[in-house]
Parts: structure tokens; C-alpha cells; sequence
């Protein structure tokens, strides 16, 4: 499968900061908690696995077979519904 060299960077950069943040349901607008329970799920699994060592959660993000799918999608879910505008305070991945 060949992804476009703009969607990795775009990819790299929502993982970078989803590993600095574990996203929960409470973060997210209500209108997304569904289109976003991929993301949070694995991120709290990645947490989970690699607890203290934030280059292996960012990896294990990465890694994860379905990231290039769901990270876009919720956050372009959160752009659309985030109550902040481009203040991304708590949930900073998007």
C-alpha cells in the first residue's frame, strides 16, 4: 500500500503527540467519542504496554495496524466539534 509522503508527515505528527498524551473519552466533544474510541483505546493500551518510556508508546502508535485510518478521522472529528477553536489545550494531538 503506498501512502503519500504528506499523510506520513501528517501521521508522524498526530502520533508524536498522542504518545505525549494518553486521549480519554472526557477529552473529546461528545459528537466524537465514537469515531475517536480507536484512538482512545489504543493509546491507552500503548500506555498500558510502555508506561514509562515515551519512545516506546510513540512506536507502539505507530505501529498499530489500523493508526493511519483512525487518527485522521478523529481528528478531523475534533476540528470540526472542538468547543476551543484551535485551542487544543488537553487533547494536544490534534
Amino acid at each position: 500500500m503506498y501512502i503519500p509522503d504528506a499523510a506520513i508527515l501528517v501521521l508522524t505528527a498526530l502520533t508524536v503527540r498522542i504518545a505525549a498524551q494518553d486521549v480519554d473519552y472526557n477529552d473529546l466533544p461528545s459528537q466524537c467519542q465514537s469515531v475517536c474510541a480507536p484512538v482512545v483505546e489504543l493509546t491507552q493500551r500503548c500506555d498500558q504496554q510502555h508506561s514509562s518510556d515515551d519512545a516506546g508508546q510513540l512506536n507502539c502508535v505507530c505501529a498499530a495496524n489500523n493508526a493511519t485510518a483512525v487518527i485522521p478521522v478523529c481528528e478531523a472529528c475534533y476540528a470540526m466539534f472542538d468547543p476551543d477553536g484551535h485551542d487544543n489545550g488537553k487533547l494536544a494531538f490534534v
